[in-house]
């Protein structure tokens, strides 16, 4: 059985844009039962590919990419 879980990976936290986003959509899935886990990148730390692994490791339900290389249709998602 899936998480209740929807990762929502950003590409950083600076931009005020991001944090805004992750409010709304953050609202919206707690709205419909469901609980968001939050990824940002920092220079040096966990890298977005590490965070997708961490993410299919615990099963979660969707994630939601904000920019980033996942976030690019036609990226490598191996």
């Amino acid at each position: 059985e899936r998480a209740r879980l929807v990762g929502l990976v950003l590409p950083e936290l600076q931009n005020p844009i991001f944090p805004a986003f992750a409010e709304v959509i953050g609202g919206t899935l707690a709205q419909q039962g469901l609980t968001p886990v939050l990824c940002t990148q920092t220079k040096g730390g966990v890298s977005e590919a590490d965070y997708i692994e961490l993410l299919l490791q615990q099963q979660v339900s969707g994630v939601v990419f904000a920019g980033g290389a996942y976030a690019q249709a036609d990226a490598s998602h191996e």
